[in-house]
């Protein structure tokens, strides 16, 4: 039986959310900061005797599936998901995904390479052979990394303006950059963050500046505050080239992150 949850459920989410945490991370940074039930978040579970054994996020328009078993309602997660009038992307592990690319209509979907980052795999060399500056970004950098974004063509979907300005006031997110003439030409941000780990995303270097290792140094200085924080790092990507220098860092793969776009 699919009902929504409240804070009341808050623990049996985190206990089956739990048993995979990096696949789960944008479901345990949301609920962790916001709570399971808000106006821009809601969270249904799938329960049967009183256990949940599926949950289905939503964050804005953007939805997120976890279940550790296969047998479980995906028609009235699908029923769900389809009566909502925001309903844009869908989200999660590539096992629990794939069963839902054939029963909504996507216009787009996109299967990726899942990467987590331990204290123990990282490259600290990188940090060591870095002679350009970096800096933070504020909220104040918005528009200059809004505009350093829609230069980026693998960018389908490019965050508002005011969402990167709150996101950086909030503190859900951080973002370190590398300037040239007063604008951002690289960039690496947190897109979520729980109390154990962040995403990594927004990874953009102007095409007039590429290959010049730029987007590596603003990714390492990033990993390197999380690790100082005791947080892992997690990311997915499918461009090759970015997946080398990806492990070069020290990432490993773990598995594989789907989104289906309507």
């Amino acid at each position: 039986m699919i009902r929504k949850c409240n804070n009341s459920n808050y623990q049996k989410i985190i206990n089956l959310i739990s048993r995979e945490p990096a696949f789960n991370l944008f479901i345990i940074a949301d609920i962790e900061r916001y709570g399971v039930s808000t106006d821009f978040i809601d969270l249904w579970g799938d329960f049967y005797n009183n256990k949940l054994n599926a949950v289905l996020l939503r964050y804005h328009a953007n939805y997120v599936i976890y279940s550790n078993i296969e047998n479980y309602d995906i028609n009235g997660f699908i029923d769900i998901m389809e009566s909502q009038k925001e309903f844009k992307v869908l989200s999660g592990k590539k096992e629990i995904i794939d069963v839902y690319k054939n029963r909504i209509n996507f216009s787009k979907t996109r299967d990726t390479y899942f990467l987590k980052l331990e204290e123990r795999n990282f490259n600290y060399s990188f940090i060591k052979k870095n002679t350009v500056k970096i800096e933070k970004a504020t909220a104040d950098d918005a528009q200059d990394l809004f505009e350093l974004s829609k230069k980026i063509k693998e960018f389908e979907i490019p965050n508002s303006v005011e969402d990167i300005r709150k996101r950086l006031e909030d503190k859900f997110g951080r973002t370190y950059v590398i300037r040239k003439d007063n604008k951002i030409i690289s960039a690496a941000s947190t897109t979520a963050e729980c109390s154990f780990s962040a995403m990594i995303g927004g990874v953009m270097t102007d095409p007039s500046f590429r290959k010049k290792g730029y987007a590596s140094i603003c990714i390492t200085e990033l990993c390197k505050e999380l690790l100082d924080e005791n947080k892992t790092a997690c990311l997915f990507y499918d461009n090759p080239t970015a997946g080398s220098i990806y492990r070069k860092i020290g990432f490993k793969d773990i598995g594989s992150w789907d989104m289906c776009v309507r």
